[in-house]
């Protein structure tokens, strides 16, 4: 190979590093512009209450769940006597009814039942 050749290779082969290098930059740059893009959207959602952290979520729900199974677990316990006094599938029925119907109101957040 000559010495003009190898200097042209070598310049060819720095120009192809050159060009890949500014390639890679203007990648990581749009990709970098996206991020804050997205970071910019999703803080805009939370001001507007549209998105919440799930964290948040779990713990609110995780209440509720212990709520409910702790009113659940108590009907036994609540309604034992009463029903230990009557023999009558129907009354059992209302007084099981009516006792889960109130739990369900406690619950929403109302104070009367809807027909």
């Amino acid at each position: 190979m000559t010495e003009r050749r190898k200097k042209d290779d070598d310049r060819d082969s720095v120009d192809d590093e050159a060009f890949s290098a500014s390639s890679e930059y203007r990648e990581e740059l749009v990709r970098l512009t996206r991020e804050k893009a997205d970071k910019i959207s999703l803080e805009n959602e939370m001001k507007r209450g549209k998105l919440v952290y799930k964290a948040d979520v779990e713990k609110v729900w995780t209440d509720v769940v212990m709520t409910i199974r702790a009113q659940l677990l108590n009907i036994p316990k609540s309604l034992a006597f009463r029903l230990s006094k009557t023999n009558k599938e129907e009354e059992v029925e209302a007084i099981l009814r009516a006792a889960v119907d109130t739990l369900l109101l406690e619950l929403s957040g109302q104070t009367e039942r809807r027909e």
